[in-house]
């Protein structure tokens, strides 16, 4: 039971809501520049021209919110860095960064499997209307590959 004056609890769906509602407020004051864009990428590991699909978590990385138990300071050389009290952790990179460092991995290794299927795929298709042994055929371009690569 929710007392006088006391707020109800809020659900998930109204805290996403609230979010981005006040993401949106603060990119009408200063809307971000694509330089800031491409400089979040690079930090993630993500080319933009090459992973257009992943730019979003550039976007995301350029307005993440600290976690509860940490504090954002400064430096006297005027870098900022991170604490956590609880945990005692001093650290230089946003405490968010990393999971999405992990998350673009996650998501480049995922396009890579799935580009190598569907090229794997094209060509048992090719070797099946050429009367070549799919197998063969796969065996060739892997061994072509490794020998590309420098394996």
């Amino acid at each position: 039971m929710v007392g006088r004056g006391a707020a109800a609890p809020r659900s998930s769906a109204q805290m996403r809501h609230a979010h981005s509602t006040s993401r949106a407020v603060a990119l009408r004051r200063r809307p971000r520049l694509m330089i800031e864009a491409i400089y979040a990428a690079e930090l993630l590991g993500i080319d933009p021209m090459r992973e257009p699909q992943h730019m979003w978590l550039a976007e995301e990385a350029l307005s993440l919110e600290l976690p509860l138990g940490w504090r954002n300071y400064r430096d006297r050389q005027g870098q900022d860095f991170y604490h956590n009290e609880l945990l005692e952790l001093r650290q230089w990179q946003h405490p968010k960064l990393s999971y999405l460092i992990a998350l673009a991995r996650t998501f480049q290794a995922r396009d890579r499997i799935a580009h190598i299927s569907s090229a794997e795929f094209e060509l048992r298709q090719a070797a099946a209307m050429r009367g070549v042994s799919p197998g063969a055929a796969v065996a060739a371009v892997a061994k072509a590959t490794a020998v590309a690569s420098g394996l």
